[in-house]
């Protein structure tokens, strides 16, 4: 597979990246307040993790190697999973010129089954939308 820059794409399973004017929502909830439920825009996501932006002014406390749990994607198709998610913080971007934070994770002991409803959203928001950039990940 070839990137956008001419080199060769080496991530091994597929990916959608959302535009700004996609809302695609995932649902969390974190450790420290399991019963409370947030939601937070998508920008990608594929089997082996997603990225994901919160609001400056929500004052999310977050840290690479947090983990905390999706519980369902909301785009024009919704996934609730059979079992909640476990997310790893991988990476965090958060510039005090911007008004979002970006948080890149890594989903942890995913099953198999997982991941084939992680691939059935991708396709299926790849056909409802009618566009869309497919790319393959490593994680």
């Amino acid at each position: 597979m070839v990137n956008d820059c001419g080199g060769s794409e080496k991530r091994k399973f597929q990916r959608i990246i959302f535009s700004a004017n996609d809302e695609v929502i995932g649902v969390f909830s974190f450790p420290k307040d399991a019963e409370e439920l947030v939601s937070y825009k998508i920008a990608d996501i594929s089997a082996g993790g997603l990225r994901f932006f919160a609001l400056r002014k929500d004052n999310l406390q977050i840290s690479t190697r947090d983990k905390f749990f999706l519980k369902e994607i909301k785009g024009i198709t919704i996934f609730d999973f059979d079992a909640d998610l476990e997310l790893e913080v991988r990476w965090v971007i958060d510039n005090e010129k911007f008004e979002h934070i970006m948080i890149g994770c890594k989903f942890v002991d995913i099953s198999e089954a997982a991941e084939t409803q992680i691939d059935l959203f991708i396709e299926l928001e790849l056909v409802n939308r009618h566009h869309g950039e497919l790319v393959t990940d490593h994680r």
